[in-house]
């Protein structure tokens, strides 16, 4: 019970940050001062005062958020996906390429029919294919691939 918590409190908040205001407010101004660069950087009496410098920490801090949602995100649709296909998750060790694969996989039980070579490198897609001609999984429901491929 614990982990369907666990896994409904993920879901509820994957996609929060690149729709948050702070966000879209940051890549405003990360914008703007790439199109007019502070020529008078050092003016101030320390490098705190600098807002290039203010900059760089809140992206610091988003970088850190995005990273959050990526491992929230490859947990939750791990969870889901692990009915079709469990041992995918320990083949595939980039959370990225991961959700990619998932997304691509889909419920095609038949891998031969995917192309995946775009996303995982040679050996791997011949890794994940041997793997999933043997997997005990099962199709998803609409419901649960939908949840994986959203």
């Amino acid at each position: 019970h614990n982990l369907t918590m666990s896994v409904i409190k993920v879901a509820a908040s994957i996609g929060d940050l690149s729709q948050s205001y702070t966000y879209s407010k940051h890549l405003e101004a990360v914008k703007k001062i790439t199109k007019n660069p502070n020529v008078n950087i050092g003016s101030k009496e320390s490098l705190e005062e600098e807002p290039e410098y203010q900059l760089i920490l809140e992206s610091n801090r988003i970088l850190q958020d995005i990273d959050e949602e990526i491992v929230a995100t490859k947990y939750y649709v791990a969870e889901i996906y692990q009915k079709k296909f469990p041992e995918l998750d320990s083949l595939i060790p980039n959370k990225i390429d991961y959700i990619r694969t998932v997304k691509r996989i889909g419920n095609e039980m038949d891998l031969t029919l995917v192309k995946l070579n775009d996303i995982l490198s040679n050996s791997l897609v011949m890794i994940v294919s041997v793997s999933s001609s043997t997997t005990p999984g099962k199709p998803l429901s609409e419901l649960d691939l939908g949840e994986c491929i959203r």
